[in-house]
């Protein structure tokens, strides 16, 4: 059983997207969502933010379409992400972890 405590973050939603997942770095993620309209992933990042921690959106293609992506961390370990995931599950909202390498 894990004892890790979810730290939130004590900065603002990125307002700006970022081009690629990859320029935040290697490491275990949270997603909060996925958009095709910015400002609806903006939004999204702002409520993450309400609770504390950093949201980021990426932008990414899929099926031809540009799409926005909603994240936090990357975070040190799964059981950090784990125990953000959790804490953003407790607010309602669907997320999944991840790790990108």
């Amino acid at each position: 059983v894990s004892t890790a405590r979810a730290q939130p973050s004590s900065h603002a939603a990125a307002s700006t997207p970022v081009q690629s997942s990859s320029a935040a770095g290697a490491g275990w993620f949270v997603q909060a969502g996925s958009y095709a309209d910015i400002e609806n992933a903006r939004r999204q990042a702002e409520r993450v933010s309400s609770y504390g921690f950093e949201a980021q959106v990426t932008i990414y293609t899929a099926g031809g379409r540009q799409m926005q992506r909603v994240r936090i961390g990357p975070q040190s370990s799964r059981d950090s992400a784990q125990a953000v995931a959790s804490a953003l599950s407790d607010h309602g909202f669907v997320v999944q972890v991840f790790v990108e390498e």
